[in-house]
Protein backbone atom coordinates (compact mmCIF):
# COMPACT_ATOMS: atom_id res chain seq x y z
CA UNK A 1 0.00 0.00 0.00
CA UNK A 2 1.43 3.05 -1.16
CA UNK A 3 -1.01 6.23 0.44
CA UNK A 4 -0.61 9.78 -1.08
CA UNK A 5 -1.89 12.47 0.43
CA UNK A 6 -2.42 16.36 0.40
CA UNK A 7 -1.46 18.14 3.41
CA UNK A 8 -5.23 19.40 4.72
CA UNK A 9 -5.87 15.42 5.00
CA UNK A 10 -2.35 14.54 6.58
CA UNK A 11 -3.07 17.71 8.92
CA UNK A 12 -6.88 16.02 9.18
CA UNK A 13 -5.79 12.50 10.12
CA UNK A 14 -3.04 13.74 12.65
CA UNK A 15 -5.76 15.82 14.34
CA UNK A 16 -8.08 12.75 14.23
CA UNK A 17 -5.23 10.75 15.86
CA UNK A 18 -4.49 13.62 18.65
CA UNK A 19 -7.89 13.25 19.17
CA UNK A 20 -7.55 9.30 20.18
CA UNK A 21 -4.71 10.13 22.18
CA UNK A 22 -6.89 12.45 24.17
CA UNK A 23 -9.42 9.80 24.76
CA UNK A 24 -6.97 7.35 26.21
CA UNK A 25 -5.12 9.60 28.27
CA UNK A 26 -8.40 10.49 30.10
CA UNK A 27 -9.40 7.02 30.10
CA UNK A 28 -6.43 5.02 31.03
CA UNK A 29 -4.25 7.56 32.85
CA UNK A 30 -6.80 9.88 34.48
CA UNK A 31 -9.45 7.17 34.73
CA UNK A 32 -12.24 9.27 33.58
CA UNK A 33 -14.37 7.71 31.43
CA UNK A 34 -17.08 9.93 30.96
CA UNK A 35 -14.61 12.23 29.20
CA UNK A 36 -12.94 10.10 27.04
CA UNK A 37 -16.53 9.59 25.34
CA UNK A 38 -16.66 13.26 25.33
CA UNK A 39 -14.00 13.15 23.33
CA UNK A 40 -14.21 10.22 21.31
CA UNK A 41 -18.21 11.52 20.24
CA UNK A 42 -16.50 15.02 19.23
CA UNK A 43 -13.95 13.27 17.01
CA UNK A 44 -16.62 10.82 15.22
CA UNK A 45 -18.84 14.08 14.08
CA UNK A 46 -15.55 15.67 13.04
CA UNK A 47 -14.57 12.86 10.97
CA UNK A 48 -18.27 12.15 9.74
CA UNK A 49 -17.86 16.03 8.78
CA UNK A 50 -14.55 15.54 7.23
CA UNK A 51 -15.77 12.73 4.89
CA UNK A 52 -18.75 14.45 3.73
CA UNK A 53 -16.95 17.48 2.69
CA UNK A 54 -14.68 15.52 0.91
CA UNK A 55 -16.93 13.77 -0.82
CA UNK A 56 -18.58 17.14 -2.05
CA UNK A 57 -15.31 17.92 -3.83
CA UNK A 58 -14.64 14.77 -5.75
Amino acid sequence: MNPVANREAIDGVQRMHRGVHMALEELVNRGDAERAAEILQALDVEMVEWINATRKMR
